[in-house]
C-alpha cells in the first residue's frame, strides 16, 4: 500500500494532470483562423499532381470559425460562389447560415486537417467527414433531401432551373497517386424537373440566345459509380419519368483536383409522347429536334438524343453520338 501511495498514485495523477492540461491549452490556443484560411485555400486554389496550385473557379468565404464545446467548431456565414466567366455575369452560389464541425486534434498535430461536419442547407441535411493531408483527401458525405431548386450552383452549371431532392452517399479517398484513389458514389434524385418554360438553353450551332425549354418531368434518377485505382466506372445512370427516359454509361479518370478529372460518358435521352403533348412550347421543341440538321446528328431514332461527353470536368465537350451503341446495349 505504501508503494502505491508513494509511487503509483502520484505517477498516475501527474500523467492525468498533464493530459488534461495539454488538451485544455491546445483547445485555447488552437489556430482556428489558420484552419479557416486553409479550407478557403484548398477550395479556391487546390494543389495539383505537380504540386502547383490552380484556381478552381469557385470562391469560398467564411465569416467566422469559432470553438464549440471541446473539439468542435462552428462556422457561420459560409458562402460558396461560382466565379463569373464573362464580364457582366453575376456570381451564383449557395449560402450556409451555420455549419457545425468537429476538428480532429490528432490530425492537426500531424499537420493535417480533419473535420466532421453537419449542416442544414437547401431544405435538406448534409453530414460527413473529411481529412486533408499533403498527399491525400478523404471525403465521406451523406445527403438527405437537398432541394436542387435552392442550390444556385446547379443552375449555374446547367443553365436551366432544376427541381428535385437529392439524397445519397459519397465515400472517396483522393490521392496524388491514382492507384490509391478509391471509393463509391451513390446518389438518387427524386421528382426531377428541368426547365420552367422561360429559361433558355444555349445550344451550339443554333442561332439566337438559346432554346426555351418547356418543363421536363424526369422522375427518379439513380446514379452509382465505383472508383478503383483512380478510375470511376459508372455502374448505373438511369432515369424514368413522365416525359423522358435517361440512360448513361462511361467512366471518370479521377484526379485529386476534381475539376481536372476526365470524363468519358455516353448519355441517351428518349422523349415520351407525353412531353410533346404537355404544351405547345414542348411540341415546338420536339419539332425542332426532328428538323434541325445538327441535332439530327445526335438522334439515332425519332424522339431520341444521344451525346458523348468527354474531357476535364471543368470544360466538358458534348459531341453528337448518333452511331454509337445505346448505353447498356
Amino acid at each position: 500500500m505504501n508503494f502505491l501511495k508513494k509511487y503509483v498514485f502520484p505517477t498516475l495523477g501527474y500523467g492525468a494532470l498533464f493530459t488534461i492540461a495539454f488538451f485544455f491549452f491546445a483547445y485555447l490556443t488552437f489556430p482556428y483562423d489558420r484552419v479557416r484560411d486553409y479550407i478557403v485555400q484548398e477550395v479556391e486554389n487546390p494543389r495539383g499532381r505537380n504540386g502547383n496550385r490552380t484556381p478552381s473557379g469557385y470562391r469560398l468565404s467564411i465569416v467566422s470559425l469559432s470553438p464549440s464545446f471541446f473539439t468542435g467548431v462552428e462556422l457561420t456565414g459560409v458562402s460558396i460562389e461560382k466565379v463569373p466567366e464573362a464580364e457582366g455575369e453575376l456570381p451564383v452560389g449557395m449560402t450556409f447560415e451555420e455549419v457545425n464541425a468537429r476538428v480532429s486534434l490528432l490530425s492537426a498535430i500531424a499537420g493535417d486537417v480533419g473535420l466532421t461536419f453537419d449542416t442544414d442547407v437547401a431544405g435538406g441535411h448534409i453530414e460527413g467527414e473529411t481529412e486533408v493531408s499533403e498527399t491525400e483527401t478523404m471525403v465521406r458525405v451523406n445527403l438527405d433531401g437537398v432541394q436542387l431548386r435552392r442550390a444556385g450552383l446547379i443552375r449555374a452549371e446547367l443553365g436551366l432551373p432544376v427541381v428535385g431532392a437529392v439524397s445519397g452517399d459519397i465515400d472517396l479517398t483522393l490521392n496524388d497517386e491514382r492507384e490509391n484513389t478509391n471509393g463509391t458514389v451513390q446518389l438518387a434524385i427524386s421528382d426531377l424537373k428541368i426547365g420552367d418554360g422561360r429559361a433558355k438553353l444555349k445550344v451550339r450551332g443554333l442561332p439566337g440566345d438559346g432554346v426555351t425549354i418547356a418543363q421536363i418531368n424526369a422522375g427518379q434518377v439513380d446514379f452509382r459509380m465505383n472508383v478503383v485505382e483512380g478510375v470511376g466506372t459508372i455502374e448505373q445512370l438511369r432515369g424514368r419519368g413522365e416525359h423522358i427516359n435517361l440512360d448513361g454509361e462511361g467512366a471518370v479518370q479521377i484526379s485529386r483536383v476534381v475539376r481536372n478529372s476526365v470524363l468519358d460518358l455516353l448519355l441517351r435521352v428518349e422523349f415520351e409522347d407525353a412531353y410533346a403533348e404537355s404544351s405547345e412550347r414542348a411540341e415546338t421543341m420536339m419539332s425542332l429536334l426532328r428538323m434541325h440538321p445538327r441535332i439530327q446528328r445526335a438522334s439515332p431514332e425519332p424522339g431520341t438524343l444521344q451525346y458523348a461527353a468527354s474531357g476535364p470536368l471543368a470544360r466538358i465537350t458534348w459531341t453528337p453520338a448518333k452511331d454509337r451503341p445505346a448505353p447498356g446495349g
